[in-house]
């Protein structure tokens, strides 16, 4: 059997190739190819370093300061037990990457590792790059990273008694091998398909075990020691951070820049105002910090001489979400009335600028695992239909409608959920289902309330990483931890669990186009859209590229340069 290769997004783990595309969490991509299930385990190798291909032309130049906001408080310098990761990936290095390279986001490269191989369905094995060195600073004082370090970051995230927060991208973990100090044999207990693919997610950075010791194994807040481009000078939860070159950096000639600061900032006002005076270089890729849509248009209109837009395809996907345990939304009729009463087309315009793309159960950024928006439009319930809408209600018992609550994550009294809100609820209106929408403050008080069954339904924006995994066993699996619609679906949880074990990329792709068909037929959500990430980029700032997720583009920072 050939050698697989990558296209339109999808790859084997058997064969990590150098070309090809693909996007988000669980799954290190898909492949389009012929693979078989006994075919010899071949190498990737790293080869020379990717750069990002954002506007950059000319030679690099070296030095300068490179300035980003921060709103709100940074929680915590441990990337093993934090989602909000912004400054770690720029101090550590994980043993995979995703390339920052336009169309590529999605493909995995080799970081630490200089290559690695699927043995089996259940074991893979790692060659480190030779010579890499912690940074220079206490506790490490520019020691070299062995194997040790490797297997010591899996037991750390995968304790028994106290496992981490990201214990469950590595939950089939059963054993590390380390035949010598520059190689690791890691073996699962069953065949995990997304294993790879989070391996390369930020969040599993080699953490060197002196930091543990000198920190009395008490949770990383704020220190941070690791191999990575930059090393951190400063940190205040509140203000901000300075980090400054690694001289030692394993990857020569890189960075390029003297200093990465972190500048806490109160508002979105006062970081736009920032952005346009030329004191930051970027603004923010996270909600609720991204520039709004006025914003966007001052920087393509104003701006146009001196910035420009960047905007990645999303993981973020907005949907409403029904309870399956409140009367009438246990009703399939009901659900798919409320469904075909929405325009899609605009609730995008009216909300979004016209900025987004209409999704199914996952979304486009993740690439060839999501269905094509085109088939998705021929579906019965993406065709809005008032007169459909108003039968099958009828159908259902309800004729004259109903009255319902909403549930709506809100950020200072509105923000993008609760202007999906209200125009769900004119859109509802037109069918005579009347709800009213409770607003609460901030997404904490929203999960608990959630988490509680304490909603009819609710609109928010869920987001993942370039697997399909995380998607269904997070959001569909019964008794998973954010099913809070309490589904309980037998086939879907069939097909959930075949898709999760399945290696040979192909094949599983057959399964969860499956699955996302019988998903959308079953309207336990109502998937509307995939926003776009627009974020403000200063036209001398060269080689910045975002990722659709956030985080997995700071680990490219080393490469960013200032044409000034």
């Amino acid at each position: 059997m050939n050698d697989i290769t990558q296209q339109v997004g999808l790859h084997s783990r058997r064969t990590i190739l150098r070309a090809g595309a693909f996007s988000v969490l669980g799954l290190a991509g898909l492949q389009a190819i012929a693979c078989s299930p006994t075919a010899p385990a071949t190498t990737s190798t790293s080869g020379s370093q990717s750069s990002s291909t954002g506007p950059a032309t000319g030679t690099p130049k070296n030095g300068g300061t490179f300035t980003v906001a921060r709103l709100g408080q940074f929680e915590s310098l441990d990337p093993h037990n934090q989602y909000n990761i912004h400054i770690t990936p720029l101090v550590y290095n994980g043993l995979l990457s995703y390339k920052n390279e336009a169309g590529k986001t999605s493909e995995i490269e080799a970081d630490l590792a200089e290559s690695w191989k699927v043995v089996d369905e259940k074991t893979y094995e790692f060659k480190l790059i030779s010579g890499v060195k912690f940074q220079d600073v206490k506790p490490t004082n520019g020691r070299e990273l062995t194997s040790d370090d490797i297997k010591y970051n899996f037991e750390r995230i995968t304790k028994p008694n106290d496992p981490l927060k990201f214990y469950a991208l590595l939950y089939p973990y059963d054993k590390i091998d380390l035949p010598d100090k520059t190689t690791v044999r890691v073996t699962l207990k069953t065949p995990f398909a997304p294993f790879l693919s989070f391996v390369a997610l930020p969040f599993f950075s080699i953490i060197p075990k002196e930091l543990d010791a000198q920190n009395n194994n008490q949770p990383l807040l704020n220190v941070a020691v690791g191999t990575g481009a930059f090393i951190m000078k400063d940190f205040n939860a509140s203000t901000g951070a300075t980090l400054d070159k690694n001289p030692n950096y394993f990857k020569k000639g890189l960075p390029h820049l003297d200093t990465v600061k972190y500048v806490g900032l109160a508002d979105n006002t006062t970081m736009f105002n920032a952005f346009r005076t030329g004191n930051m270089e970027v603004t923010p890729q996270l909600l609720p910090h991204l520039l709004t849509y006025p914003q966007v248009k001052i920087v393509e209109t104003t701006m146009k001489d001196k910035a420009y837009i960047d905007s990645a395809p999303s993981l973020l996907w907005q949907s409403i979400r029904y309870n399956l345990k409140k009367s009438p939304l246990e009703n399939i009729k009901v659900r798919q009335a409320l469904t075909l009463a929405i325009d899609r087309d605009q609730l995008l315009q009216t909300t979004n600028d016209g900025r987004g793309k209409i999704i199914g159960p996952l979304p486009g950024g993740i690439g060839a695992w999501a269905l094509p928006e085109d088939e998705l439009r021929k579906h019965m319930l993406y065709k809005p239909d008032v007169a459909k809408a108003k039968s099958l209600l009828a159908e259902a018992g309800f004729a004259n409608g109903f009255k319902i609550q909403g549930l709506i994550s809100a950020t200072n009294g509105g923000g993008p959920n609760a202007d999906d809100a209200q125009f769900i609820k004119a859109q509802w209106a037109k069918i005579g289902v009347e709800t009213d929408l409770r607003l609460i403050e901030g997404s904490n008080a929203w999960y608990a309330e959630m988490a509680n069954g304490a909603f009819d339904w609710t609109v928010f924006s869920h987001s993942g990483f370039f697997d399909p995994d995380d998607y269904f066993v997070t959001y569909y699996r019964t008794g998973a931890v954010r099913n809070y619609g309490g589904i309980a679906d037998a086939k879907a949880d069939a097909l959930i669990d075949q898709q999760r074990i399945i290696v040979n990329d192909a094949d599983r792709k057959k399964v969860t186009d499956e699955l996302q068909r019988y998903l959308i037929d079953q309207v336990y959500f109502s998937y509307l859209y995939a926003r776009e990430f627009p974020i403000g980029v200063q036209n001398y700032v060269k080689n910045y590229l975002q990722n659709p997720i956030p985080y997995a583009s700071h680990r490219h920072w080393d490469k960013i340069w200032l044409d000034k």
